[in-house]
């Protein structure tokens, strides 16, 4: 264990950063104005930036001008920090050195030229990212207070500590890289062989004659899963499932077969399941395997046709095959699914509408087991980064708030 050194405490932002505000009115029609009549080759352009976090969604460049009789501000040739004062308000995207100019619902915060303390503007990056979440208003389009975060106060570690803290989440960036890349690449194998099943006009086939549902149990409230939770651990339980997609299973109950005279749908044993959101991000599927569960009201369950005659043309012949058909189902439907959701803030997914769709009868193959295999690699990915950014994060809270010896 190796204790934290710290160069400074309770050192206020504005001592160690100057920051830079955007203009008002430099939006669409002004920019292609100004680039229409400034253009020149020997001009130098300066690139739009506002609380867009995409790099799609930036607004290009443009020659230094004027808006309504107000030069653009300049950020020229120095590192900085965008952050974004509307939409996703608080939000940090590092700069490097450029030729940056801002909109009005921007900032950009820079080291000033004369601090006394040693600072790396990747560990500020990284470390303060969610003080300025708090610095920002909660609404569907908060607003970022420069004013209160510039008076905000930070403990400054040294700078070998820093270094620590950047190279551990440039360790986690990296992992990410890794796996949209292979994401990309298995979407687009996944693209591809849909393109391939469309183009050979495969027969179609209902929701209904694919799939078997179990249907939501509105029965299966907070109370009654609390009332009827199982008394020892050695009771034999029903996992309730809810219509979330982080946390699905949302309780336990004893394993019976009604509540308040009401029969409770619930799954077999002997079949693999699919869970669909019902409402909030309608239409997700996630595949949960064999098991004994019961949705509540915000979830249903699909499970493959018990035909003998459809398995033998979908080439299922036994269990594991069934599991990967299933998986792929995930990856095939649940675009269809979710497209076909209702569209409001709290999009519903309806059961009686998926039954009726009609889908291209698919048999499974090697090519789709390899895409499936795929898709779990990536999966499998996912969890290990996550545990890795709970750790990082956890180690992040320590040395900011808890000021406690960690190791480095």
């Amino acid at each position: 264990m190796n204790k934290i050194k710290f160069q400074a405490y309770d050192v206020p932002i504005k001592e160690v950063f100057d920051y830079l505000s955007g203009i008002n009115g430099l939006y669409g029609d002004v920019i292609y104005s100004n680039i229409e009549t400034n253009i020149d080759k020997a001009t130098t352009k300066y690139k739009i930036l506002s609380s867009a976090i995409k790099e799609e969604n930036k607004l290009g460049d443009i020659p230094d001008c004027k808006i309504n009789g107000k030069s653009i501000p300049k950020f020229v040739d120095k590192e900085g920090i965008l952050i974004a004062r509307k939409g996703k308000a608080g939000t940090f995207t590092y700069l490097t050195k450029g030729k940056y100019t801002l909109t009005e619902v921007a900032y950009v915060i820079y080291l000033k030229g004369n601090v006394k303390y040693e600072i790396l503007l990747e560990w500020f990056y990284y470390s303060q990212q969610k003080l300025a979440y708090r610095m920002a208003s909660n609404s569907d389009n908060g607003t970022f207070s420069i004013e209160r975060f510039m008076e905000e106060k930070i403990d400054i570690p040294d700078i070998n500590h820093q270094r620590s803290i950047v190279n551990k989440y440039k360790e986690i960036s990296s992992e990410i890289k890794k796996i949209e890349c292979l994401e990309n690449k298995v979407n687009s194998l996944f693209e591809r062989y849909i393109e391939i099943v469309d183009d050979d006009n495969s027969e179609l086939i209902t929701v209904k004659e694919l799939l078997g549902h179990v249907s939501r149990n509105d029965v299966l409230t907070e109370e009654n899963i609390y009332r009827y939770a199982p008394r020892d651990k050695l009771e034999e339980t029903i996992k309730v499932l809810s219509g979330s997609t982080d946390n699905i299973v949302c309780g336990e109950i004893r394993n019976i077969s009604r509540i308040d005279n009401k029969k409770i749908h619930k799954s077999e044993q002997n079949k693999f399941y699919l869970h669909v959101v019902r409402n909030g991000k309608a239409g997700t599927l996630t595949y949960i395997g064999s098991g004994n569960y019961a949705p509540a009201s915000h979830a249903f369950l699909f499970y493959l046709n018990d035909s003998e005659q459809l398995r033998r043309r979908l080439n299922i012949i036994n269990a594991d095959d069934e599991e990967y058909y299933l998986k792929f189902l995930k990856l095939y439907l649940e675009p269809i699914f979710i497209g076909n959701s209702s569209r409001s803030d709290n999009s519903t997914f309806s059961l009686t509408n998926a039954l009726k769709m009609e889908v291209p009868l698919i048999p499974l193959t090697q090519k789709l087991k390899e895409i499936v295999n795929n898709y779990d690699y990536i999966e499998n990915v996912f969890r290990k980064t996550k545990v890795l950014r709970k750790k990082i994060n956890a180690e992040y809270i320590k040395e900011i708030i808890i000021e406690e010896s960690i190791p480095v």
